[in-house]
C-alpha cells in the first residue's frame, strides 16, 4: 500500500513538472477598487518566443487577462491612460507566473497592488539596486587600476595579480548578497537566476547545495530549477577527492588522446582558447611551471574550447606562446561535449588531477601552479 501511494505520487509529481515545461493557459484578474474612471490596462509577456501585448479597458476597477505561457515567464502589467510607451507612466508591476491563475488587488494603483499566484519584482529589484552599486565600485576600482598602469603592463604579473584581488573581493561580496537573499526569499524565482552561468565557474558544492535545497519546492519544480538540480548532480562528480571524468578527444595530430594516457601522473588539466586573454597572459607561468616538473611524473594537458572555425588559431596560440605540453580540443561547431563535462563556464578552469586520477585542487591561479606543485611533488 505504502509503496503504491508513493509511486502514485512520483506520477503525479512528474506529469506536473512535465505540464509547466510547456505551454500552459492562464489567467490574470485584477482589481482597483478606487479606481473607476475609465482607464486602460495592458500586459507584455513571451509566448512560444513571441513577444505578446494586450490590453484591457478596466470596467468599475475590474481587469481580465487570459493567454499562453511557461511557468515562471516574465509578466508586466501596465495601467495608463495613454500610450503604453508613455515615458510619464509610473503605474506598473511585473511578476513571474507561478500559477495558471494570478489574482491582483489594490486601492488605488497597480504598483501597490497584492498578487497571489505569482513573484512580485519587488525584492528583484531591490537586490539588483543593491547589486549595481556593489559591481559600480569593482568596475571604478579596475578602471582607476588601469588607469594607473601603463597599457603595455596589463598583461604582466603584477597587474593580473591586483585585478584578481579585486575580482575576489567583489566575488566574496556578491555571493554573500545572494545568500543572505536567498535565505530570506526562499520562494522567489529570481533565485534560479544565481544557479546558472552568472554564479562562480566552480562554486563549492555543499555551500550551492544547501542554497538550493533552501528554496521551496515550487520553484524547485520550474525547468530552470529541474536543469539546475541536473548541474548539481553533475557538479558533485567534479568535486576534491572525486575521480576526474574520463574523456578522449584528438590531438594536434589527428589522433585519439585520452585522460587516462597519463594515468601515474599529476596532470593539470588546462581549458583555454585562443580568444582568451587571460589564458594567453598566464601562459609564461604555466610554461615555468611546466618545465620546472615535467621531469617530475608532472604534466599540463591543455584542452581548447576553441571551435572548428578556429583551428587555425588555436595552432598558431600553441606555436606563439610556446605551449609545449599536449594539446587537445574536439573542434566542435558548438558546446563542447568535454567542457560540459568539466563544467566549464569560464575560461581559464583548470583541475589538478594525481596519479590515480583523483581531483586534488581546481582554478589554480597560473602565478601560484609552481607552489602548488612543490606542496605535492618532491
Amino acid at each position: 500500500m505504502i509503496k503504491t501511494t508513493i509511486a502514485i505520487s512520483t506520477i503525479m509529481f512528474l506529469n506536473i513538472c512535465l505540464s509547466w515545461a510547456q505551454q500552459q493557459p492562464f489567467q490574470i484578474e485584477g482589481k482597483i477598487a478606487n479606481l473607476t474612471k475609465p482607464a486602460k490596462i495592458y500586459i507584455r509577456y513571451q509566448s512560444n518566443g513571441t513577444a505578446i501585448l494586450d490590453s484591457a479597458t478596466l470596467n468599475k476597477g475590474k481587469f481580465h487577462f487570459t493567454g499562453q505561457a511557461k511557468q515562471a515567464s516574465k509578466v508586466a502589467l501596465t495601467l495608463d491612460h495613454g500610450s503604453v510607451n508613455s515615458e510619464d507612466s509610473k503605474d506598473e508591476v511585473k511578476f513571474f507566473l507561478k500559477g495558471q491563475k494570478v489574482t491582483l488587488s489594490a486601492k488605488d494603483s497597480l504598483c501597490h497592488a497584492q498578487i497571489k499566484g505569482a513573484d512580485k519584482f519587488s525584492a528583484q529589484i531591490a537586490y539588483k539596486g543593491e547589486f549595481n552599486k556593489l559591481y559600480d565600485v569593482y568596475r571604478i576600482s579596475i578602471a582607476k587600476l588601469e588607469k594607473e598602469m601603463p597599457k603595455q603592463d596589463h598583461k604582466n604579473k603584477i597587474f593580473l595579480q591586483k585585478t584578481q584581488l579585486l575580482t575576489s573581493a567583489f566575488e566574496r561580496s556578491r555571493d554573500s548578497m545572494r545568500t543572505a537573499f536567498i535565505h530570506t526569499h526562499p520562494d522567489e524565482i529570481f533565485n534560479l537566476d544565481f544557479f546558472t552561468i552568472d554564479v562562480l565557474p566552480e562554486p563549492a558544492f555543499d555551500s550551492i547545495a544547501s542554497l538550493f535545497e533552501i528554496l521551496n519546492d515550487e520553484v524547485k519544480a520550474t525547468p530552470k530549477g529541474k536543469k539546475f538540480a541536473k548541474k548539481l548532480l553533475l557538479l558533485k562528480g567534479r568535486q576534491l577527492g572525486q575521480p576526474a571524468p574520463a574523456f578522449t578527444s584528438k590531438d594536434l595530430n589527428g589522433q585519439d588522446i585520452s585522460l587516462s594516457d597519463f594515468k601515474g601522473k599529476f596532470v593539470l588539466l588546462e581549458f583555454w582558447s585562443s580568444t582568451c586573454g587571460s589564458c594567453l597572459a598566464s601562459t609564461p607561468d604555466l610554461l615555468k611551471a611546466y618545465n620546472k616538473f615535467k621531469d617530475k611524473n608532472f604534466t599540463i594537458l591543455g584542452f581548447s574550447m576553441d571551435e572548428k572555425k578556429r583551428e587555425a588559431a588555436w595552432r598558431k596560440a600553441i606555436e606563439t606562446h610556446h605551449m609545449s605540453w599536449p594539446q587537445a580540443c574536439t573542434l566542435t561547431e558548438k558546446y563542447d561535449p568535454i567542457g560540459n563535462l568539466y563544467g566549464v563556464e569560464m575560461l581559464p578552469t583548470s583541475y589538478l588531477i594525481d596519479p590515480n586520477g583523483i581531483i586534488i585542487a581546481k582554478n589554480i591561479h597560473s602565478y601560484e601552479l609552481a607552489k602548488k606543485l612543490e606542496e605535492y611533488i618532491k
